[in-house]
């Protein structure tokens, strides 16, 4: 019988109830190791070869830090994390310049006697960045341009082929906020390759930066050098928050190698891993249904959502804590995703909450609130609602 009570049925999720090879892991990526070099180690010494794997947004060899890596019949959930803020914790240097926009790259710039930055310049061009931009990716970079990565015209010597204002989109700061500043020396390991010692010492700076998918980071530190007016260059990156999982819960490859035993306890069910999405709980029946991809029909008291347990799914919070009501999913009048669950706390798959096609052409005459609310009155609060499948899992 569903379980209206959200608190109760996150009390009974467990392992036992998932499939004990579904789920997400955080992985603590080290510097040095590609993306991919993750998964492959994991499905090699970790976790049976037949294991499907997939990571949610990709980090550069440089940049370390939260690696959400999906596992099982969770990579079918990979779309739904990526719609996420993240969070990096960034150093940049002062000085010079390189063609990658980062120290692992051939320096292209040198500035002898760079200025010193202070907190107030600082501060001032970080909070310019804070909104929507435009943002063009940096010409070393996997993003497409004529079916070839940037990255491949770059070494080839022909980006200037390449048109990096028409690959520009949208992309949003939600918050900047300058650390610390700090000096390094050129006997830094990164460093030393780029600067003499008559340069001695740099100037660093540390800052967080939260943003949406998509950002380059890199990007950033080189339009700030640009408008302080001296060369600037990515030194470190740290990705401390993404895909709703942060660093705290973060393991690193290694320990999972030494002692694979810790994966139990390391993975995220498929329930509990944080999306977007409301969850809606059901009957076994249902959850039955669903499989076979019927379409489930209730109907929706919003005076009281629970009147009808045993047969209306029971609409729960999302697994990110953001409040949601079916008021606010009939109002909106659009398909809505939500991720089902059974009465074992079993995932049964990524559906589609409506209105009835019939009471939605009703809804679309409605030309304002008033008259939306007033037809509810009339329809005794009563909605029908249409529940189905939208993804296997």
């Amino acid at each position: 019988m569903p379980v209206s009570d959200s608190s109760v049925v996150m009390n009974r999720c467990s392992h036992e109830y998932e499939d004990d090879l579904s789920g997400l892991l955080v992985i603590d990526k080290p510097k040095g190791m590609i993306s991919k070099d993750v998964s492959r180690i994991l499905q090699k010494r970790v976790l049976p070869r037949k294991v499907r794997l997939g990571h949610v947004g990709s980090l550069d060899p440089l940049a370390q830090g939260v690696l959400p890596v999906t596992v099982g019949r969770a990579t079918r959930l990979q779309p739904y994390i990526l719609d996420s803020l993240k969070t990096y914790f960034v150093t940049v240097v002062f000085g010079f310049q390189t063609d990658t926009l980062d120290v692992t790259g051939t320096r292209t710039e040198t500035q002898i006697h760079p200025p010193y930055i202070t907190v107030e310049a600082a501060n001032r061009v970080l909070k310019s960045f804070e909104g929507e931009h435009i943002q063009a990716p940096p010409l070393y970079s996997a993003v497409k341009y004529k079916g070839r990565r940037l990255y491949e015209y770059a070494r080839a010597g022909r980006g200037h082929e390449v048109d990096l204002a028409s690959l520009a989109r949208s992309v949003h700061i939600h918050h900047i906020r300058l650390i610390q500043f700090s000096e390094v020396s050129c006997d830094h390991l990164d460093l030393r390759d780029h600067m003499s010692r008559d340069h001695l010492p740099l100037q660093t700076m540390d800052f967080v930066v939260e943003c949406s998918k998509g950002t380059y980071v890199r990007s950033i530190c080189d339009t700030m050098g640009h408008n302080l007016g001296v060369p600037t260059t990515m030194m470190a990156l740290r990705r401390q928050k993404t895909g709703g999982v942060d660093e705290t819960q973060a393991i690193s490859v290694a320990e999972l190698v030494r002692d694979p035993h810790q994966l139990g306890s390391a993975l995220i069910p498929m329930v509990e891993i944080p999306l977007s999405m409301p969850r809606v709980s059901v009957s076994m029946h249902v959850s039955h249904r669903l499989r076979l991809g019927q379409r489930v029909r209730f109907e929706v008291d919003l005076d009281d959502p629970c009147s009808h347990p045993s047969l209306c799914p029971q609409l729960l919070p999302s697994s990110s804590g953001e409040p949601v009501s079916w008021h606010v999913l009939v109002h909106t009048q659009k398909p809505s995703d939500c991720l089902v669950v059974d009465e074992q706390c079993q995932v049964v798959c990524v559906g589609q909450l409506m209105i009835s096609p019939t009471l939605r052409s009703r809804y679309e005459r409605v030309v304002s609130t008033e008259d939306m609310e007033d037809m509810e009155n009339e329809e005794g609060q009563k909605i029908h609602m249409v529940l189905k499948q939208k993804r296997g899992l």
